[in-house]
């Protein structure tokens, strides 16, 4: 993975794998797989900062927000996502734990958060819709507030694995994806910063992947 798990993390882990033993075979597998795997979840712990109230937009089968809760980061979890069977597994793991509803990236009107997460989604909307969301999330963020932003670095030249396992996906329908756009790490910054974010940038990539965490940090002061 490229990054040290400690042993709360992975019991965290573990306890969340745990959560979705009633799920699907095939949502428990890709959780179990993800979970373990993913250095994402490592990567925000290391972080060292807790995330409060918390959003995972597009939280496909919940299990990141999950983790997180599990670690003791979120103080409150929400999530949503368009496809409503994630969403029924993702409730069902949740016991409670957090609330999950349908909804669009492209349209959702976020409430005030702590913390948006935005792991490996961005990428699923054209640039336009992607300006568009970042400049919504970021606006209802509380001073303070980050988003989390997890996708790959297109500038890389590794990055050609990842892109064309997501067209691959996205041709057998393993994910909705109207229009691929994947976009470099700077590209990205200049974004944010437009916004008004102070960012950071976090490798979190597992195997040959070309993914980073960026941290969109909104002022505490306008």
């Amino acid at each position: 993975m490229g990054v040290h798990r400690t042993d709360e993390t992975m019991a965290a882990v573990e306890r969340t794998v745990a959560r979705y033993a009633l799920a699907p075979k095939s949502a428990k597998h890709y959780v179990a797989a993800k979970l373990r795997w993913d250095p994402v979840i490592d990567v925000i712990v290391g972080l060292g900062f807790s995330l409060g109230e918390t959003l995972d937009a597009g939280a496909g089968r919940g299990q990141c927000g999950l983790c997180l809760a599990e670690l003791g980061l979120v103080s409150a979890l929400s999530g949503f996502d368009w496809d409503e069977n994630k969403v029924a597994v993702a409730t069902l793991a949740a016991h409670g734990r957090a609330s999950y509803a349908i909804g669009e990236l492209s349209s959702h009107a976020f409430d005030a958060k702590d913390t948006i997460l935005l792991v490996d989604v961005l990428h699923y909307l054209p640039l336009e819709e992607q300006e568009q969301l970042l400049a919504r999330a970021f606006s209802a963020l509380r001073p303070g507030g980050r988003l989390l932003i997890r996708d790959v670095d297109a500038s890389a030249p590794r990055s050609v694995w990842t892109r064309t396992a997501e067209h691959v996906g996205a041709f057998f329908n393993v994910n909705r994806a109207g229009a691929l756009a994947f976009r470099s790490a700077e590209d990205l910054h200049r974004s944010l910063r437009a916004l008004g974010a102070s960012v950071s940038q976090h490798a979190a990539s597992g195997n040959a992947l070309t993914n980073v965490l960026l941290v969109a940090e909104k002022p505490t002061r306008a």
